[in-house]
Parts: C-alpha cells; structure tokens; sequence
C-alpha cells in the first residue's frame, strides 16, 4: 500500500481510517482520479483552490536541524521545539511553482472542460498563510523581514499559471475568492465557507461541486458531517509520494530558494 499523507493507495481504492473511496487510473496529468457523488445538471458551479508553501517552508534551528512548517502537525513540532528554548535562525520559503501547484491546476482545469460549470470559485489561501507566518514570528518573537512580499510575489505567480490554463481552454467565468475577507474568523472556517455559505459568492447549496486534491476531500467530509448536505467531488492523487511533501534539505541554500536571514 503506498501513502499519500493519510490515505493509503491501493487496488483501485483510497482509505483513511474507516472512509474508502474509489480511485482509477487517470488519462490526466496526474496518477488516479476518483468521484464522490455524483455532479447533476443543477450543480453549475465549481469550487476549487489550492495551498501555497510546501514542505520547503522550513525553518533552520540554531542547533542546525530544519523542520518544515508547511502543515499544522509539523508547525505543532516546531512550535513545541521552540517553547523547548529551540531558537530559530533562518526561515527558508520557496518562491517556485512545484509539480503539486501545476498537477493540480492542470486537473481542475481538465475537469472544467469534462463538466462545463457555468462558474468556478478559485481560492488562493492568500491571508490565511499571512496569519501562519504571523503565528510563526510571534512564536519566536522575532520579525521575518520581507515574508509577506515573498507570499505575494508566489501568489502572483499561482494566478498567472491558473489564468493562462483557464485563457488555453477559453473559460473566462472564474472567479478568485478570499473568504478570509468574508466573515470567515480562522484558516479552518475559510477552507469551509465557500461549501457552507456558497451564497456568499454567487451560487447555492444545490448548485455547488468541489475538484480538490483527495487530501483536501476532508473539507466536503466535513460540511456532511456538521451541516447534513452532500457536495460532490471530483478528486486526484497527483503523484506518490505526495508532492507536495517533497523537499530536499541540501538544496535549501541554493539559488532556487529565497532565504530570509537572520530573523
């Protein structure tokens, strides 16, 4: 069984914990792909987005030790490796487009032309990630000079790959949204709002469907759960390992990298 963050890969089938879901080989730029639910003629409105920094956000201890910081399990560590009297001396954070930002864009873009929605919601999680490097600076109680210019610059460049694969199959009713400028309090309730409050973006309830990563599946699971209505989801394994995780430490000081040091 290969992995793929919490899922397990196997058989035509994807698991975590007691959830399966089906998977295939896909034609796609990506490794399978996968439905849940099922999208009608009512469902004329694409919900999408996808993470910044990947596991190349990492920062460098004094000791000389790197942990990334891109996921909230591993910034939990850090964070606990810090109030441990761990001192922090270099943040390092990517400033190119990885095979996760482009397999993605690529099958949200493929799957638009399969399904044809009247609209897409495209969310680049611009703020939530300025509050994640806010939370890591006040964690060290020091200032991370020149961080939020680096988020806007790669930002800028999630955008332009989007709206040039949208501009190559002549869809033009995308929209970027930022729930986090729409009454969403945190990170968590952000990912969930466009699904929970869709009108907030001009579409409804029964008219919304998601093209995620599986990973992100986790946030339709969610709404079920906690509010009672199903949104169905088109779904890829871009590649194993996931490659969002992939980083090579050696290759952090390089010229690939914007280091941002001393903190």
């Amino acid at each position: 069984m290969s992995k793929y963050f919490s899922w397990g890969i196997e058989d035509g089938v994807a698991e975590t914990g007691k959830i399966a879901l089906p998977i295939v080989k896909s034609d796609k730029n990506v490794l399978f792909e996968g439905m849940k639910g099922v999208i009608s003629q009512e469902h004329d409105t694409a919900i999408s987005g996808v993470c910044l920094f990947g596991a190349d956000w990492c920062v460098k201890f004094a000791s000389g030790a790197i942990r990334s910081v891109a996921l909230p399990l591993e910034r939990a560590r850090v964070e606990s490796r810090i109030k441990q009297g761990g001192e922090v001396e270099k943040v390092f954070f990517p400033i190119n487009l990885t095979a996760y930002h482009t397999k993605l864009i690529d099958f949200v873009v493929d799957t638009v032309v399969q399904t044809n929605p009247r609209m897409v919601l495209f969310h680049i999680p611009t703020e939530e990630y300025k509050q994640y490097i806010n939370e890591l600076a006040t964690l060290m109680q020091k200032s991370i000079p020149g961080a939020c210019d680096i988020l806007d610059e790669f930002v800028l460049k999630v955008k332009q790959y989007f709206i040039q694969a949208m501009m190559k199959i002549g869809f033009k009713n995308y929209h970027f949204i930022e729930p986090m400028k729409c009454g969403a309090k945190n990170p968590e309730e952000s990912y969930c709002l466009p699904y929970v409050h869709p009108e907030i973006f001009g579409a409804q309830k029964g008219s919304i469907y998601a093209i995620e990563d599986l990973v992100e599946i986790k946030i339709a699971l969610e709404v079920e759960k906690v509010y009672g209505y199903c949104v169905p989801v088109k779904y890829c394994v871009l590649d194993i390992p996931h490659p969002y995780a992939i980083f090579d430490k050696k290759k952090l000081e390089t010229d690939a990298y914007v280091v941002v040091a001393p903190v």
